[in-house]
């Protein structure tokens, strides 16, 4: 950083030193702006106070009211633009065409006019000082004041001296183009000083910010400002098509005119914000997925957790954000010179179960005094296994989006929870791991891998009525390459998942977890194409992943309603479904593709089958048909159909343990030898009165297998497994 601008800046600003490279450059950049642009602008005033005519000013107040009224609700219609100018780095700029309807009232009265201007850059310098009490925030508006006054003073004057040097006069004479001519000379003058008077700026954060980030480019920020600068121009020669009907006495044409900008504000205001939701929640679902991989890749104490929500976390929401968890540890807090009093905040969100959002207007929950501040979301974190609150996430939205309203602040919701159950998920891996390291070292990883990848697992079944859901699993070792999982889409259908990645210990673990957090996000992206979540997960596998495994999966997405489940079968054993009134085999939902992560150019087909009442599909991996007794016999196909076709007609967990039982008696006391995951699903079997009512089951891993202590598992009441489990 240059030592003369530095020492300057620091004489007004004396803490800027303490700010982050990038962040001083901007600021420095702002008080230049100011000391050179505060002359000019008391030229301009008191070149104003000399021209103005008082006497027109209240002879046509209530016009001038008016046009004080329109400009302030198209300021509120302004439109933005978002650049990313670097790696998680943006620059913004606003945007208005409140500036038509004050050259329209100096066309007609002259410049005494451009004290309308000038009020409302007061009355936004206020507001903006009082709800943004950070020091960067205030000299930003500061800077907005002085750079405007100088603008609607001096340049405008000027320009309007360029305007009646060519025979131009207030009011303007008519739409004749002998009239016309001067006002667009007098715009252009207008446009180019005021380029001229931001050129300082301009260069200063162009020429030192190009030197302090090397991955940057000065184009996109030359095209903001560009931008920011000629779109709003653009608009202002429509100030004499004003002008002039109001002068030939056409007033409702001047009316129907007005209302033609309001309709392109409107415009222009819905698609700068989309755009900007858009960048955003595009922006959020890629740092979402690489803080995944990030975490996935750390040190499980999570002794780094903080440097990789610093990487990822700050460039998914466009304001200052601060993530803690309990006993006030500070996670993150970006910017870093944010003070931020996390205590009251925390005592308030401990009893809180959802995010809440906070606009402007709305007071503190947690302190109703506090000063006004930018619309906030706070999010809470829970321990992902026994739902306690252990932190929470605080976001103040960037005022470059005016109106961060209750709608546009519950958007945010999703990448935050998202967020905060990623935390969770470190945090409760740091935890595991913490505990193992009191048992023998040679059991540790192993340990803390089962732990990890329990978590991953659905710990609850979701509610399908007129459904039953039954599921077991059994890892052969500490850690299993089977998983399973059930994704929620909407209007109230359920994907299902059932798969096995080749090999077994914690490479396939660590595998299984990276594609299962793949197929969540793409299911999520493709609801109603199983075909492309196996294509785009296949394809991120094999971008970000160099293990040389592959997985078996099958994935359906169920309609409850109408009983079509349509599917994708990446090389997994074919599903059987039965009928269980008829009490025979239907058919085999076969494969329609390879497995995942071995072609980058795969493809799948999507099939579609109708489970009717009382049929039954049985899911399963080649644990189960591949089990062997101790003279090397499989229990293959035609045992595990007829073992399901035993029960059939009866609660899915009596088909679940119908299947185990026969597997059991089948192998005897030869060890298993792979992950055993059975998933069965049947449909409307609930009909039968002598029947409990409670059907779902959920077996996820035996204690046993993982070492872990009874009470981290969270069996059904009264489950008919319990006793074969304990066994």
């Amino acid at each position: 950083m240059p030592a003369p601008a530095l020492n300057l800046a620091r004489r007004f600003w004396p803490n800027i030193e303490q700010l982050p490279s990038e962040v001083q450059i901007s600021g420095i950049a702002n008080v230049i702006t100011v000391l050179y642009v505060t002359p000019l602008a008391l030229v301009g005033l008191v070149w104003l106070v000399m021209e103005t005519r008082w006497n027109v000013i209240a002879e046509n107040w209530p016009f001038l009211l008016l046009i004080a009224v329109l400009m302030y609700i198209l300021e509120r219609l302004s439109f933005f633009l978002t650049i990313e100018t670097g790696s998680g780095s943006y620059v913004n700029s606003e945007g208005s065409l409140d500036t038509v309807m004050m050259w329209s009232a100096i066309l007609l009265f002259g410049p005494s006019a451009i004290w309308l201007g000038l009020f409302w850059l007061v009355v936004y310098f206020v507001e903006l000082w009082s709800s943004s009490p950070a020091t960067g925030d205030r000299w930003n508006s500061l800077r907005n004041l002085t750079m405007g006054t100088a603008v609607d003073t001096l340049c405008v004057l000027v320009s309007l001296l360029v305007y009646t040097n060519l025979g131009g006069q207030f009011p303007i004479q008519g739409l004749n183009p002998v009239y016309v001519f001067p006002a667009l000379v007098a715009m252009l003058v207008f446009f180019l000083m005021t380029l001229l008077m931001w050129s300082g700026f301009i260069i200063y954060v162009l020429a030192h910010r190009g030197k302090l980030i090397a991955d940057s480019s000065t184009r996109p920020i030359i095209r903001l400002i560009l931008l920011s600068l000629v779109l709003p121009n653009l608009a202002n020669p429509f100030a004499i098509l004003a002008a002039g009907l109001y002068v030939q006495n056409t007033i409702y044409m001047f009316f129907f005119l007005v209302v033609g900008l309001f309709l392109v504000a409107i415009l222009a205001r819905r698609l700068s914000m989309e755009a900007e939701f858009n960048r955003q929640r595009a922006r959020q679902l890629e740092q979402l997925e690489k803080l995944g991989e990030d975490i996935i890749n750390s040190p499980p104490d999570a002794s780094n957790i903080p440097q990789i929500l610093e990487k990822n976390t700050p460039s998914m929401f466009p304001g200052r954000l601060a993530i803690w968890v309990a006993g006030n540890q500070i996670l993150l807090r970006s910017p870093n010179e944010w003070e931020l009093d996390i205590q009251p905040i925390e005592q308030w969100l401990a009893n809180q179960s959802e995010a809440v959002a906070l606009s402007v207007k709305e007071p503190l929950p947690w302190d109703a005094t506090q000063p006004a501040r930018r619309p906030t979301v706070i999010c809470p974190i829970y321990d992902n296994q026994d739902g306690r609150n252990i932190g929470g996430i605080y976001l103040e939205m960037r005022s470059i989006i005016g109106s961060w309203g209750g709608k546009e602040l519950r958007s945010l919701f999703p990448p935050l929870h998202s967020l905060a159950s990623q935390i969770s998920s470190a945090l409760h891996q740091a935890e595991r791991y913490a505990e193992t390291l009191e048992y023998e070292k040679i059991n540790q990883e192993l340990a803390l891998a089962g732990r990890i990848q329990a978590s991953f697992l659905p710990n609850r079944m979701p509610d399908l009525p007129g459904w039953q859901l039954a599921v077991t699993m059994l890892p052969a070792r500490a850690t299993s390459g089977d998983f399973f999982d059930f994704i929620p889409l909407s209007d109230g259908r359920l994907g299902l998942i059932i798969a096995d990645v080749a090999d077994k210990g914690i490479g396939p673990a660590l595998y299984m977890a990276l594609s299962r957090t793949l197929l969540r996000t793409f299911a999520h992206q493709f609801e109603d194409d199983p075909n492309q979540v196996l294509i785009q997960t296949n394809r991120r596998i094999l971008s970000d992943a160099r293990a040389n495994l592959f997985v078996t999966l099958f994935y359906g997405i169920l309609d409850w309603r109408n009983g079509i489940l349509k599917f994708c079968n990446a090389g997994h054993n074919p599903p059987y479904l039965l009928s269980g009134k008829e009490g025979r085999y239907l058919a085999e939902l076969d494969k329609t593709g390879i497995p995942i992560g071995i072609d980058p150019e795969a493809e799948w087909e999507s099939h579609s089958a109708e489970i009717n009442p009382g049929d039954v599909l049985v899911m399963y991996t080649d644990g189960i048909t591949e089990a062997q007794d101790e003279k090397g016999n499989f229990f293959d196909e035609d045992l595990l159909i007829e073992a399901a076709e035993a029960r059939l007609g009866r609660p899915a967990y009596e088909i679940q343990t119908s299947i185990l039982e026969s597997l059991q008696t089948f192998v005897g006391d030869f060890p298993q030898s792979d992950d055993i995951t059975l998933m069965i699903l049947a449909r409307d079997l609930a009909s039968h009165p002598d029947q409990p009512q409670e059907f779902t089951h959920l077996n996820v891993m035996r204690a046993a297998e993982l070492q872990l202590d009874e009470q981290d598992l969270d069996p059904p009441a009264q489950d008919p497994l319990e006793n074969q489990d304990q066994e």
